[in-house]
């Protein structure tokens, strides 16, 4: 599928996206990678979300030809390449995944969803209202769920 960028750039709008946030956390994994002799690296992105009610193909920086064009990026200035004829290789199992797909992935395996964090905001807890929280939250009631974060303000973090 082609994806339309124009239109996932409405993620930008909301105040949940973050400029270039994968490719810094992507190029730090890289160089670890690099570092300890690994030629795989793997990235929790989804490449969808539910934005307004509808799913969009994500963000830029989530879509697939990001990801091969990354991956040959980090190969071409490798030692791994060059010394090894070696290439890298994204490990992206959520690809395709929206969110309610990864919280039931999660679900399944028992994970504990307190120890993850959305909040883009400062504190010792999430807090519960910034775009990312709420869109956090409204996942989880998709599903009939209450989202077991204990939020700085739990106001919404409630079934209706």
């Amino acid at each position: 599928k082609c994806y339309d960028v124009q239109e996932d750039l409405a993620s930008v709008s909301t105040g949940i996206y973050v400029p270039m946030r994968n490719q810094v956390l992507l190029s730090i994994a890289a160089s670890l990678a690099e570092s300890l002799n690994i030629k795989y690296i793997a990235a929790g992105l989804d490449g969808r979300q539910t934005l307004f009610g509808h799913v969009t193909s994500g963000t830029p920086d989530k879509h697939r030809s990001y990801i091969r064009k990354f991956e040959q990026c980090i190969t071409e200035g490798s030692v791994l390449k060059h010394q090894h004829h070696g290439k890298y290789e994204m490990l992206t199992p959520l690809e395709g995944f929206v969110k309610e797909d990864t919280i039931e992935l999660g679900m399944m395996f028992e994970c504990d969803f307190t120890k993850s964090w959305s909040c883009y905001n400062k504190g010792d807890k999430p807090c519960g209202t910034c775009a990312s929280c709420v869109d956090r939250i409204n996942h989880f009631k998709a599903l009939g769920m209450i989202d077991p974060t204990v939020y700085e303000n739990n106001s919404l973090n409630h079934l209706d």
